[in-house]
């Protein structure tokens, strides 16, 4: 194994061809500053932070009535109580957030209106905002209306998209050019786009059922905000801990693996872990269907006759040479029958004949038992020796020969290894 790896490790790039093309650098997703660019956002964000006494402090966002009597949006909210020196990062704002004294409030709205708020409401407007609010906790998508839309001929404000799905729209965009003014106006349009922001689950959660929900489409989730996407979802200590069970149930030997192998497959799906239509999407039918055909095949070279009669034949020729060169010879004879048939049948089929040229040279079986089980698990040469090299067939885009390229030199290696390795710790 280690040698096998060390050999991957340094030499992997010239055994193993990049069939499938990396993706293009044309089709990343455009960053926080492209999208706040489209949409205008940097004319219209600011800051303030709520004082003391100020009569927005303890009452939550929808008693605060900020669009209704003022035009302003709240899109986000740093907490900065007094024995702290900074503020801590921006979250999302939903209707149910209590504003508290000191917080900091990230807004859209027209610089009157903003004047207007924070004489009335005791709110301090900070410096020119340089850096836009949004990052992991307060993460941006761009959404389109689709034609069935129920939301098509409604304004935001109508389509009431913050009580549904717990976002703030922050822009819209009609033909590729922003609207100007207050968005939340807007009689929406079928292909219209919408910026929206709030907390990561219900953008997640958007992202997820776009293809369901029918009214919004994800049009673009920021490139640097994406690789935060790929963290662990709710149920990933779930499959951890299926995934545990499994293998100690296989290690023990409780039940046998195709039982307990096919009862974590069900327990991963009905527990939400595996969505069904992920499974349907992302089997590979190619690789499934091959694996079916390779049973057949094996299972006849065994019944037939065929493997033993092969391996027999080329086993007397060899019984007439020294130890080690019979251990090469049953090394190669195992490893090529390996790559047609099963690991397990292969090595059925030749330990009897390992033990017979053991007697026939009266020397110890050990050193040809350990060999014949090295051998049939070196199937590294054909997409068909192993279910597992079946499965990558497909999305690495390997051809037949890039198997042979890259499995017949590991496959020398593994013998050349066992070679000096085995007799030292199976003597003859």
């Amino acid at each position: 194994m280690l040698a096998v790896t060390l050999a991957l490790t340094l030499f992997g790039h010239l055994l193993l061809p990049e069939r499938v093309a990396p993706a293009k650098s044309e089709t990343r997703g455009p960053t926080i500053a492209e999208l706040a660019t489209d949409y205008r956002l940097t004319e219209g964000i600011a800051q303030v932070r709520i004082a003391a006494d100020s009569p927005l402090a303890g009452c939550t966002l929808a008693e605060s009535r900020l669009h209704s009597r003022y035009g302003i949006t709240g899109v986000g909210i740093r907490r900065w109580p007094e024995n702290r020196p900074a503020p801590g990062p921006a979250r999302a704002i939903t209707p149910a957030t209590r504003i508290l004294a000191g917080d900091l409030l990230d807004v859209i709205g027209e610089t009157a209106a903003m004047n207007a708020f924070c004489q009335r409401e005791k709110a301090i407007l900070q410096s020119a905002q340089t850096d836009l609010p949004f990052g992991p906790e307060l993460p941006l998508m761009e959404v389109a209306l689709t034609p069935r839309s129920r939301f098509v001929g409604q304004t935001v404000t109508d389509a009431e998209l913050r009580q549904l799905f717990g976002v703030t729209v922050l822009g819209v965009r009609r033909l590729g050019h922003p609207l100007s003014g207050d968005p939340a106006r807007e009689t929406l349009r079928f292909g219209d786009t919408l910026l929206i922001t709030g907390m990561p689950t219900q953008l997640e959660a958007i992202l997820r059922a776009q293809r369901t929900f029918g009214d919004l489409a994800v049009v673009a989730l920021p490139q640097d905000l994406a690789q935060h996407g790929d963290r662990l979802g709710p149920r990933a200590l779930l499959a951890l801990t299926i995934m545990l069970v499994m293998l100690v149930v296989m290690a023990t030997g409780w039940l046998p693996i195709v039982t307990i192998a096919l009862a974590a497959a069900v327990t991963m799906a009905i527990s939400g872990c595996v969505p069904l239509n992920d499974i349907y999407r992302r089997l590979s039918w190619e690789s499934l269907i091959l694996i079916a055909a390779m049973l057949p095949m094996a299972t006849a070279l065994t019944k037939t006759g065929g493997s033993a009669l092969i391996a027999s034949g080329v086993a007397g020729v060899l019984d007439s040479f020294s130890p080690l060169v019979v251990m090469a010879g049953i090394f190669l004879i195992t490893s090529l029958l390996s790559q047609f048939i099963s690991n397990t049948a292969t090595a059925v089929l030749m330990m009897p004949i390992a033990l017979d040229i053991a007697r026939q040279l009266g020397i110890a079986p050990e050193p040809l038992v350990i060999t014949t089980a090295i051998a049939a698990s070196t199937a590294f040469a054909t997409p068909i020796a192993s279910p597992v090299n079946t499965l990558v067939l497909a999305p690495g885009g390997y051809r037949f020969s890039d198997y042979a390229r890259a499995g017949i030199p590991l496959q020398l290696l593994a013998l050349i290894v066992c070679l000096m390795i085995v007799p030292g710790l199976f003597p003859w």
